[in-house]
């Protein structure tokens, strides 16, 4: 090694060790990282306590899926969705009376939902309460 590569070394080892012979302390950070904690509104587990996608996880359904098709809580909520959506599909309501009808034959109901809406039908007096049920249904999605 000549004379001249001994003095570049140097040169650069004491510009990298400093001047005694330490490494110089890393600069500080131009910002800090997020540190604090973060509300949850789950159960522990990253999943909303009980529900997936608006699919109770604890119901008998969820857990049979589970168990079949694997513990794929996004696969399992559209399945039960699809079933809820080919259920209300299927659902049987009688149709609405029209004005010939018999006014003493004729109800007219007015139902007050959960969420603050109103419901109102006219039914027929020889119509069933799931008649009703099913109308509530189709109309609101499944809920009942």
């Amino acid at each position: 090694m000549s004379a001249q590569d001994e003095r570049e070394l140097e040169a650069a080892l004491h510009k990298t060790l400093g001047e005694e012979g330490k490494k110089p302390e890393p600069e500080e950070p131009k910002f800090k990282a997020f540190t604090g904690k973060g509300v949850s509104l789950s159960d522990g587990d990253g999943q909303a306590a009980g529900k997936v996608a608006g699919v109770d996880t604890n119901s008998e359904l969820y857990k049979t899926l589970a168990a079949e098709y694997g513990d794929d809580p996004e696969m399992i909520s559209g399945i039960i969705m699809s079933m809820q959506s080919s259920e209300i599909e299927s659902l049987s309501v009688p149709e609405e009376p029209t004005a010939s009808e018999d006014p003493a034959n004729v109800v007219n109901l007015q139902l007050r939902m959960p969420d603050g809406s109103k419901l109102t039908r006219k039914f027929l007096r020889s119509h069933k309460l799931g008649d009703v049920m099913n109308f509530i249904k189709k109309s609101k999605g499944g809920i009942t």
